[in-house]
């Protein structure tokens, strides 16, 4: 696998990466966690409902211990029954997302972050559940 191109908010190429960005790092789960803060990031677990490529997927649950305060899943319908069995998504915000990677399969807008003001920090902050 060659470059992978980088694209910035008018989807025009501004770099390339030479390392392949699908492949799985060795970061750990705790580690993750630090090294985003220190870019003043957030993260939350992306897809959790997923058959593949999931947190729950990959460890068969959310450790105990986590520290995001959002999780995204891609159909609402599974939120009741993944609460269930996942404990600690109680104390998330949950957003939905349909994860789609084509047009046709982008969900309708009736999910919506409650944000003060359209801007990327306002989201950050929403997502650490700051808000």
């Amino acid at each position: 696998f060659g470059k992978q191109e980088i694209y910035d908010c008018s989807d025009q190429i501004c770099g390339h990466v030479e390392n392949l960005l699908i492949s799985s790092t060795d970061i750990s789960f705790s580690g993750l966690w630090e090294l985003v803060r220190t870019y003043d990031g957030v993260m939350f677990p992306a897809h959790i409902d997923k058959a593949s490529n999931s947190l729950i997927y990959n460890l068969g649950f959310i450790p105990e211990d986590s520290l995001f305060h959002t999780a995204e899943i891609a159909d609402m319908k599974q939120y009741h029954a993944l609460k269930k069995s996942n404990p600690y998504l109680e104390q998330c915000r949950i957003i939905c997302d349909s994860d789609a990677h084509y047009l046709e399969h982008i969900h309708e807008p009736e999910w919506k972050m409650k944000v003060r003001e359209k801007s990327a920090a306002a989201v950050i902050r929403y997502l650490r559940g700051m808000i």
